[in-house]
């Protein structure tokens, strides 16, 4: 069995390879639309539909069923930007990692292939972690360290839903305490960007977005040094 790198040289490494300048280009692009339509939402929370809203005013989106047409259109075309741009962040990651094409073009059609199926294992990980810490707490934290791995495994290497479970359990097998102190310090991590990010006014949160790569990075090189050397066992 392999020695995998602590937190704190995931987190650095994972500095090294967003920074480096044919890499940070390369995830601006990716992120950009992310990040446009972030700031979109940014506006909209301050603008007078959200205020409306917080005050049940209804009859005030009633009165305008074009407006209600445009909201639900907008909403749509969120939702399935969101399922897509979340398998291209990753698609990136893994393109960078393993010196692929870092094109934002053919980063997006491969993302495509998958990204139904990951927006699946994610929701359904969700659920698992959810019952698990409604039931006893403790289930809820296993079951979130076991599937954290479950979409790579979609998109590297383009397993199912059930196969990519399976495989992030046996990935975790036998190193338990090792993997969730490393998931632990790297949620800190992100955590701790939030915070930051939290204190520049009106646009942080959209700029955050534009560094999601910096946190999914750690992540991503943890599955990759388990993978490389699990055995499987307890």
């Amino acid at each position: 069995m392999n020695i995998i790198s602590d937190p704190i040289t995931l987190i650095k490494k994972s500095f090294e390879i967003f920074f480096k300048k044919e890499n940070f280009i390369y995830f601006l692009k990716i992120y950009f639309p992310a990040f446009i339509i972030s700031l979109l939402s940014v506006w909209r929370k301050s603008s007078g539909m959200t205020s409306e809203l917080e005050k049940g005013n209804f009859q005030y989106f009633l009165d305008k069923p074009i407006l209600i047409a445009l909201i639900v259109l907008v909403s749509l075309a969120t939702l399935i930007f969101g399922i897509w741009f979340s398998a291209a962040s990753l698609e990136a990651v893994i393109s960078v990692v393993n010196s692929g094409t870092l094109a934002f073009k053919d980063t997006y059609k491969r993302a495509w292939g998958y990204a139904l199926k990951l927006a699946l294992v994610s929701f359904l990980v969700g659920l698992i972690v959810v019952g698990g810490l409604i039931l006893l707490i403790i289930p809820g934290i296993v079951f979130s360290v076991w599937f954290a791995f479950a979409r790579f495994g979609i998109a590297e290497k383009k397993l199912g839903i059930g196969a990519s479970l399976k495989e992030s359990k046996s990935l975790v097998t036998g190193r338990f305490w090792e993997v969730f102190g490393r998931l632990f310090v790297l949620s800190l991590f992100a955590i701790v960007g939030q915070i930051v990010f939290s204190f520049v006014p009106f646009v942080g949160p959209a700029i955050l977005t534009i560094f999601g790569a910096l946190f999914l990075l750690p992540h991503y090189l943890l599955y990759r040094e388990l993978e490389s050397g699990s055995v499987g066992k307890i």
